[in-house]
């Protein structure tokens, strides 16, 4: 009976975790795609102003105005743009962002072309979103150099996520529930990519090596 109360407990804070951080993460896609119209709209005038020249044949102001306008908007939108699917992409910058901002290094490497077949945008944002969290996590009880690798790979038939991140030096950290007690615990969000990797007919497994850990997440399309 206490076992079966503490899975139940489990998987009701888990749930509640997860509906917190669908939340927080529409909030957040919502407020990256105001950003990204914003900077479609700058970008029409933009041309309409840059034709103007060209027809004119104003070749060398043309030439300045895209030096110092349409360069400036087009790096905007590129920061904004990872992957072309609003609910990846909004994910992934509202994360990039905080990760910046907590001194972490970041890089990424994402298929040009992102085909998710049968896959739910917003089921694989939630799966970034969480893993992220966790990467954070972990680095935050670092001290001096710190990094966050993702990789996105779209396979014939899968979809699969590389996460890899620092963990404090000869740590050896948990992957279940968080414990106040381990401060490098990966949190309730390890069961609920497994769950979402499960559903998909693949697979989450997470690894240390080299003080890094690494997180594999494949999903079938």
């Amino acid at each position: 009976m206490q076992t079966k109360y503490e899975k139940d407990k489990h998987l009701q804070e888990s749930i509640i975790q997860n509906l917190e951080k669908e939340k927080e993460f529409n909030q957040q896609r919502e407020q990256q795609q105001k950003e990204i119209r914003k900077i479609n709209h700058n970008l029409n005038n933009i041309l309409i102003i840059l034709q103007s020249h060209l027809e004119k044949e104003e070749y060398e102001e043309a030439k300045d105005y895209i030096e110092q306008n349409l360069k400036t908007h087009v790096e905007a939108y590129q920061a904004l743009t990872h992957t072309g699917i609003a609910a990846i992409d909004g994910a992934l910058n509202a994360h990039i962002q905080s990760i910046k901002e907590k001194g972490i290094q970041y890089d990424e490497d994402i298929s040009k072309i992102l085909h998710l077949g049968s896959i739910v945008p917003g089921d694989l944002a939630l799966i970034i979103s969480l893993a992220l969290d966790n990467a954070k996590e972990a680095c935050e009880n670092i001290e001096g150099e710190k990094h966050i690798s993702l990789k996105l790979q779209s396979k014939q038939t899968h979809v699969i996520l590389y996460i890899e991140n620092s963990i404090p030096e000869g740590s050896h950290p948990t992957f279940h529930k968080t414990s106040k007690k381990d401060k490098i615990a990966h949190g309730f969000g390890v069961s609920s990519i497994k769950e979402m990797a499960e559903r998909y007919h693949g697979e989450a497994k997470y690894e240390v090596k080299h003080d890094q850990v690494i997180l594999r997440v494949v999903l079938q399309k």
